[in-house]
């Protein structure tokens, strides 16, 4: 398998090594709760764990908050990450009444004044102290 592994062989791989499937279980029945709503609790504590372990890192590098990915925090509800995963994509994209913030060309971490290029050398250089 390896990086150039489809999806279907990602999972038909895991299927012949016997490993487990993951700690939620999903009911598909049509009378079941929404599948976002059944994963969500586990779901929400990984990405709280994540930004957790995160934050602080990205502190200690001085990654400006305005620079730092939308979903390196804590969200209170499936919706929350949904409105911010909407706001995340290019303005054409639309759910549900609510459309992406993002020009569809733009670099999202272009400043337009070469600032990016700058701070990104800086994180690396600091990166360089832990390596």
């Amino acid at each position: 398998s390896g990086y150039s592994a489809t999806y279907q062989e990602w999972v038909e791989s895991a299927r012949d090594a016997g490993e487990e499937p993951g700690p939620v279980a999903i009911d598909l029945s049509p009378d079941a709760e929404a599948v976002c709503d059944q994963i969500w609790p586990t779901l929400q504590k990984i990405i709280t764990e994540a930004s957790r372990i995160m934050l602080p890192l990205l502190d200690v590098l001085n990654v400006r908050s305005k620079e730092r990915s939308l979903f390196c925090k804590n969200f209170g509800s499936c919706n929350d990450l949904l409105k911010a995963y909407v706001a995340y994509c290019p303005r054409t994209f639309s759910y549900e009444g609510v459309s992406g913030e993002k020009e569809e060309a733009a670099d999202e971490a272009d400043t337009g004044n070469g600032d990016h290029h700058d701070r990104s050398e800086e994180i690396a250089t600091r990166i360089e102290q832990f390596a």
